[in-house]
């Protein structure tokens, strides 16, 4: 253990963003409280998430913190850390801005991940006291999270739904949608992450083949204005003329998520989202390996052919960083029928004549 219990009074937890990466490390942040349960749990995150974290915390606080190049705010954040004397800080972030910001806190003990488990780890692990060596090149963003709560002596957290939307979202989202089955697809993804994007076309088909088979009322999910206009141009050649959910923040996102009984998207937040909350889901990968980057839900079912330009030599657990790719045959490869069948994996039916009161958060 690397650190008696009774000596922290005081963690904070560090997961900035991106959203899919984020709820993945709910279990281990839950794993870190239990082990110290007498300690205030804060978790350190971009203000764009707070609404997701808020309301799943252990009786400890999220902090925010925006993005800034200004010294004169730097200062102020540190100045902020510094006050809260935390006595033990977990970084499961593993960038550069992660480990400065743990550095900034003051913390006795910092602990992180080991250099070659984060892109820019080798920088990140100057800033730790601690590193750990997650077992396995080729682990779940989840799993790597849990390895630095086992460090501290906790246990793996495998209870799904580990994620609740709150009671007032969920019911909105039931009263909007009015029967199912309810299929959400989001055909979106951050800007970063354009390259992991499936075509809208086969969007189209799969969501034409999905009301033919079972009669489902089909909605597609954004998140921001970008992919607002990529669902309106998806509703446009669609001959379902597919609806939208309405606008709507984090929180109120996860109750349409939560509500659903599909959701089917690429390696994006939402569907890791959906994933967390409960629902079935369906993830399309081409540049990423389902193995690492995918959902990890008893519902969900991951689609990727491996290529070898995605998978040199059979060597998987990476990822393919050929952001500008022109043919993407990774996912030029995954066709309507593969995503179809994926559908019919995930058991979503039977899912659908069960109670999911326990997907709500009073």
């Amino acid at each position: 253990m690397i650190t008696p219990p009774d000596s922290v009074k005081k963690l904070l937890f560090i997961r900035l963003g991106s959203l899919g990466d984020l709820v993945k490390c709910v279990p281990a942040y839950r794993s870190l409280a239990n082990c110290f349960p007498q300690a205030q749990s804060d978790w350190l995150v971009d203000a764009r998430f707070t609404g997701v974290i808020d309301s799943q915390l252990n009786g400890g606080s999220v902090v925010p913190v925006f993005k800034t190049s200004s010294f004169k705010k730097l200062l102020k954040i540190r100045k902020t850390l510094q006050q809260n004397n935390y006595d033990l800080v977990v970084d499961a972030h593993g960038n550069i801005r992660s480990g400065v910001l743990a550095k900034m806190t003051g913390a006795p003990v910092r602990m992180g991940f080991s250099r070659g488990f984060h892109k820019e780890g080798w920088i990140n692990s100057f800033f730790m006291t601690h590193r750990v060596t997650p077992q396995g090149l080729i682990q779940n963003r989840r799993l790597m999270a849990m390895s630095l709560a086992k460090e501290c002596g906790g246990v793996d957290c495998n209870d799904y739904p580990f994620l609740a939307s709150r009671s007032q979202y969920f019911q909105e989202a039931q009263a909007f949608f009015k029967s199912g089955p309810i299929i959400l697809i989001h055909p979106g993804g951050s800007r970063k992450g354009m390259y992991k994007r499936w075509f809208l076309d086969r969007y189209a088909l799969l969501a034409k083949k999905l009301k033919d088979a079972y009669a489902a009322n089909i909605f597609l999910v954004w998140n921001d204005r970008e992919e607002k206009t990529l669902s309106e141009a998806l509703q446009k050649i669609s001959v379902l003329h597919l609806p939208l959910i309405p606008d709507t923040d984090l929180p109120g996102l996860m109750g349409y998520l939560a509500a659903a009984d599909l959701v089917i998207g690429a390696d994006s937040g939402p569907v890791h989202l959906a994933d967390a909350l409960g629902t079935p889901v369906v993830s399309i990968h081409g540049p990423k390996d389902p193995a690492r980057y995918g959902p990890c839900g008893p519902r969900a079912v991951a689609v990727s052919h491996h290529l070898p330009c995605v998978f040199p030599n059979g060597f998987e657990g990476l990822v393919c960083r050929n952001t500008a790719c022109k043919h993407r045959n990774c996912l030029q490869e995954i066709t309507v029928d593969d995503v179809f069948a994926a559908c019919e994996k995930t058991g979503f039916l039977g899912f659908v004549s069960t109670s999911k009161r326990c997907k709500e958060n009073d």
